[in-house]
């Protein structure tokens, strides 16, 4: 490939980087919305599931994990201090990894497709992308 079109590649995806990295945030941050309001839906078979993995203050807990995904999800489709929200967005997702998928997380090296998988993966890399990235609109 030529030096030139080498270039010219590399200008046109830095003019699109920002239009892909707004489309990121707004579709994983509407699907952490609707994750959110459902679990505010079913609010007392999320305490029982809660429950059944030993985590402590199951409806608290509950209460809690809806309203992270349900504001956090919100702001980051705004871009409103989304970077500030994906901290509790990624502490979420890890402790949804090494409890209700602790047998993902487990045989990760041995067969990665089992733990790529898992619901709160996608949720964990959006929010490390927007943690790493200048996504929110008022930063």
């Amino acid at each position: 490939m030529c030096k030139g079109c080498c270039l010219g590649l590399i200008k046109f995806g830095t003019f699109l980087q920002p239009f892909f990295l707004v489309l990121i945030r707004v579709f994983w941050g509407i699907l952490l919305l609707q994750t959110g309001l459902g679990k505010f839906y079913n609010l007392e078979s999320v305490a029982a599931f809660f429950t059944s993995l030993h985590i402590p203050l199951p409806l608290v807990c509950a209460y809690l994990v809806a309203f992270i995904e349900t504001v956090g999800g919100l702001f980051i489709v705004i871009g409103l201090i989304a970077r500030f929200v994906s901290i509790f967005i990624t502490i979420v997702m890890i402790t949804a990894l090494f409890t209700a998928h602790l047998p993902a997380i487990q045989v990760l090296f041995i067969n990665p497709l089992i733990f790529s998988t898992q619901a709160p993966v996608p949720f964990l890399m959006m929010s490390l992308i927007i943690l790493a990235s200048a996504l929110d609109c008022f930063h």
